[in-house]
């Protein structure tokens, strides 16, 4: 059977337990700009996710994938992972430790697979927006489906203004004969007098509206 090399990253931003398998690396993630009680960099006494090329400062917005972006350009093994410091592939043991996945028990493994996901979560008792609620902030799924709903609301009124266009130049050129140059203007001021009332009155209300609430 061939050997591999394998080096799983586990993601932290605090000391705490890690596995002994050597497969696995420590890595401090969000290190950058990191500091102690007394001012000094932060040192966990692990790899941190600010050495060789790295995001470690958009850890913010991105959180453990720094730590995976750091593993992909730092590392050079057959096969790359990322776990979280108490997400672990494992199997159930009454110490949680004592389960997780080991080099010798993944090599079998790795002659007939190439990628490895945790098991799918199946959400009975909530739904994946109270989920999100409950671990990060509502406001952002509700940010996000209000500019939904405006994105839809914008191309709507814009594609019903163009179809109002189109048929305009359709009845009062092609069947009563005016003049093309003079409808064709007439009709792009229509076009745009409905788009701004449409923007005003239906696209944005809600938003100006919030706020106004806001301030």
């Amino acid at each position: 059977m061939s050997e591999y090399s394998v080096k799983i990253v586990v993601a932290t931003h605090k000391k705490y337990k890690m596995p002994s398998d050597a497969m696995y690396i420590p890595l401090h993630v969000g290190a950058e700009g990191k500091k102690d009680s007394d001012g000094n960099e932060l040192d966990l006494g692990y790899i941190k996710d600010n050495t060789g090329e790295n995001i470690s400062i958009l850890n913010p917005s991105f959180c453990e994938l720094t730590g995976l972006y750091w593993a992909w350009k730092n590392l050079d093994s057959d096969y790359i992972g990322l776990v979280h410091y108490r997400r672990y592939f494992g199997t159930k043991k009454r110490n949680p430790f004592d389960g997780i996945l080991t080099y010798r028990q993944l090599k079998p493994m790795l002659e007939c697979y190439q990628i490895f996901v945790p098991k799918k979560r199946k959400y009975y008792i909530e739904t994946l927006y109270s989920h999100y609620a409950h671990t990060h902030y509502a406001e952002q799924l509700d940010l996000t489906k209000e500019i939904l709903k405006e994105i839809t609301s914008f191309f709507g009124c814009r594609l019903a203004t163009g179809v109002l266009d189109w048929a305009c130049m359709l009845f009062f050129v092609d069947i009563l004969k005016y003049n093309d140059v003079l409808i064709k203007i007439l009709a792009n001021v229509l076009v745009i007098v409905l788009n701004y009332v449409a923007s005003k009155v239906v696209i944005f209300k809600k938003r100006g509206n919030s706020e106004e609430k806001q301030a």
